[in-house]
């Protein structure tokens, strides 16, 4: 089912928020958005000034009462106000159909043999009584006090890059907290003397950095509301797993991130350090600045302790390179500006 009227036709399926609402009433009145300025020309804010509901034509009315959905009579040019006429069977059911604020309008007489319809002005102003209730603007609406002043309209239009330029930050400062903790378990590492504990230190470092690249996939996950408990656990779940797989952030990845975000590249030394020593502990052997693992064929791997920890710094680091190369690079290409 939908509503048609004039050139407007919205299906009913569709879901419209308050904010869409607005945009078509200024559509259909044709306003434009006037700008506050101070005495010295400085400007600080949009305004729109909205018809005040005595203005309203009976097609304005009808216009606003389908846009808002708000139930009320049918044919309000046509309507016979303040006529009597008799109270018949089809009379009779047309009124109790209508909401109580509108049949409380109508008057009988002659032991409800007739009834009276109410007049245009008792019409109007119940009208005007729903469209307040309903937030119906009249009047002057600012942007700095509406919720729901049209974002085309404001005179800091929304701008994605803006949206961009916060969630690079947020990955900026988790990159500067990473990177200092890796720096700090390092420092703790050449204080330390126990085997043991400078292991445990080692996969600290590990656990900080696989931390972080779960964070900077979760950066691009957008905001959802789902209504089902059932689904929104399992949606959740299917999330959480792919945020703990390297496949799995790659698919995020490829699904929210900016186009051109890197992939996600191998965190150093983890299938040959960090594994090992996830699984055991007690594995590997520390001595001066390497750590010896026995491999499968009986080998022995050496490893410089140093570097592992200057590596796991740089690959999280490289993703700063890369964040300020896609800040620069949507700057010029969404503003317009040379490099």
């Amino acid at each position: 089912m939908s509503r048609v009227y004039n050139n407007y036709h919205i299906d009913e399926n569709e879901q419209f928020s308050f904010e869409n609402l607005i945009d078509e009433l200024v559509d259909y009145f044709g306003l434009t958005a006037e700008t506050v300025t101070g005495s010295e020309g400085a400007e600080y804010q949009n305004y729109i000034e909205f018809p005040n509901y005595s203005d309203y034509s009976m097609e304005d009315i009808e216009f606003v009462l389908n846009l808002f959905d708000i139930p009320f009579l049918d044919n309000l040019d046509d309507f016979n106000y303040s006529k009597t006429v008799p109270y018949d069977s089809s009379i009779k059911s047309k009124v109790q159909s209508l909401p109580q604020e509108l049949q409380s309008l109508f008057e009988y007489s002659d032991n409800k043999k007739f009834i009276t319809l109410p007049s245009e002005e008792e019409v109007r102003k119940l009208a005007y009584d729903l469209f307040s209730e309903t937030g119906v603007p009249s009047g002057t609406m600012y942007e700095e006090e509406s919720d729901n002043f049209p974002e085309a309209m404001k005179l800091s239009s929304y701008d994605p890059y803006d949206d961009f330029v916060d969630m690079a930050h947020d990955i900026l400062v988790d990159i500067k907290t990473t990177s200092e903790g890796i720096r700090h378990l390092e420092e703790q590492y050449n204080l330390a003397t126990e085997p043991i504990i400078k292991k445990a230190l080692i996969l600290a470092a590990f656990s900080m950095v696989e931390s972080y690249v779960i964070s900077l996939a979760e950066n691009f996950i957008p905001s959802f509301v789902i209504q089902d408990d059932n689904l929104c656990k399992f949606v959740n779940k299917s999330i959480q797993d792919k945020l703990h797989t390297k496949a799995g952030r790659e698919k995020l990845r490829k699904s929210f991130a900016p186009n051109d975000f890197p992939e996600e590249k191998n965190i150093p030394y983890h299938y040959v350090v960090r594994n090992p020593l996830a699984h055991n502990i007690q594995t590997g052997d520390i001595v001066g600045d390497k750590i010896t693992f026995l491999t499968n064929t009986d080998n022995m791997k050496k490893y410089s302790i140093k570097k592992i920890f200057e590596d796991l710094f740089n690959y999280v680091e490289k993703y700063k390179e890369s964040i300020n190369e896609i800040i620069k690079a949507n700057l010029t290409r969404d503003r317009g500006l040379s490099s």
